[in-house]
């Protein structure tokens, strides 16, 4: 009977004994010079993607002021505020967090919209540039507008640009857009 008493009484000692031992330390293996590269890429990547979206709402804010105003000098700010936005976030492109889906629309937004302002502040030739580095820049894609009509196309068109998407002679374009660039290039010829 007292056998059991002490083994009774030693057994939840020993257990008491063994949770309050002291964990050993977590050793972390150092990181290889090539993860400590990517670690620090990565750090970057995410403190532009930040600088960028900042960037991003300081064009748009001016896009807005210029739809109020029908200022083609705002226009001309914003359309130069999101390029340089773009231009900053580019070298960073093939990161992890920036070559995410999501954030790659949100570029070509931004680039969409850089292509519309410089063609509203009545800069062609910029626009023109936009257009086709947008093309470049995300091969085989496109924005639509609410009506569901092609971004590139409908820009093509009205830029009288040679694109990718003009060479397919297939155009989704707003028919009133349509008409009426028909209409201007007729009278332009005649």
């Amino acid at each position: 009977m007292k056998f059991y008493k002490v083994c009774g009484l030693m057994i939840p000692l020993l257990l008491a004994a063994c949770a309050t031992a002291p964990q050993p330390p977590i050793t972390i293996a150092p990181l290889s010079d090539k993860q400590q590269f990517e670690q620090k890429q990565i750090a970057a990547a995410s403190n532009a993607m930040e600088q960028f979206l900042r960037c991003k709402q300081d064009g748009v804010l001016l896009d807005k002021s210029a739809q109020e105003k029908k200022s083609s000098a705002q226009y001309a700010a914003s359309a130069k505020t999101l390029d340089q936005c773009l231009a900053d976030i580019d070298e960073y492109r093939d990161v992890a967090p920036i070559a995410s889906i999501e954030f790659i629309e949100k570029r070509m937004q931004v680039h969409a919209l850089t292509v519309l302002n410089y063609f509203k502040a009545g800069d062609i030739k910029h626009a023109k540039l936009q257009l086709r580095a947008f093309e470049l820049s995300y091969p085989g894609r496109d924005l639509y507008f609410s009506d569901y009509t092609s971004f590139v196309d409908s820009l093509s068109l009205l830029l009288g640009v040679d694109t990718v998407a003009s060479r397919r002679k297939v155009f989704n374009v707003n028919s009133t857009l349509a008409s009426e660039v028909s209409r201007y290039r007729y009278w332009q010829r005649h």
